[in-house]
Parts: C-alpha cells; structure tokens; sequence
C-alpha cells in the first residue's frame, strides 16, 4: 500500500565495474556519500571482461551515472548500465 501511495523504493539496475573484480551480495552502493542501494548479485562477466552486478538502488539513479561498490577492504566504480547486460542482436 505505501508502494502504492509514495512510489517504489529501489528499483533493479545494472552495474558494470572498470575493473575485473566481481562485486558481491550485500556491497553497498554510494556516490557523493550518499546510500543508494546494494548489490543483490554479481559476478566476472567473460563476454564483457568485466564485473557486473544486479543492485536494488533508489530509483532516482541515471543510466550512466558512475558510483562507488564499497567492499570490506576497497571500493570499486561503477557505472550504472541497462538490464540485460548483453545482448547477441546489440553486438553482431
């Protein structure tokens, strides 16, 4: 009911990293200090040799807005990317 009333409060969106490491369940998504969701799933994509991940963030994010997975011991950028990641008709 309050979905309904005040509009969702995550939304599912797509992270790609800049590096090979895989972000994990539960690494919480920030920019500019700010919380804006966390990781659901993630893991090394061969085809785009790079991280992706699935995020549960505030729906006020933009494609292409770039953003920080902070792990126990480092952070990683990110982009925020459209679902699905890849697709065979994009990439022929």
């Amino acid at each position: 009911m309050e979905e309904i009333k005040n509009g969702v409060s995550r939304k599912l969106f797509g992270l790609q990293t800049e590096g090979r490491r895989p972000p994990r369940t539960g690494q919480l998504i920030v920019k500019d200090g700010k919380l804006l969701g966390e990781v659901t799933s993630g893991n090394y994509s061969p085809t785009l040799e790079c991280g992706i991940a699935i995020a549960l963030l505030d729906p006020k994010v933009s494609l292409g807005e770039k953003v920080t997975i902070q792990g126990r011991r480092n952070e990683e950028e990110a982009t925020i990317v459209k679902l699905p990641f890849y697709t065979a008709q994009e990439n022929s």
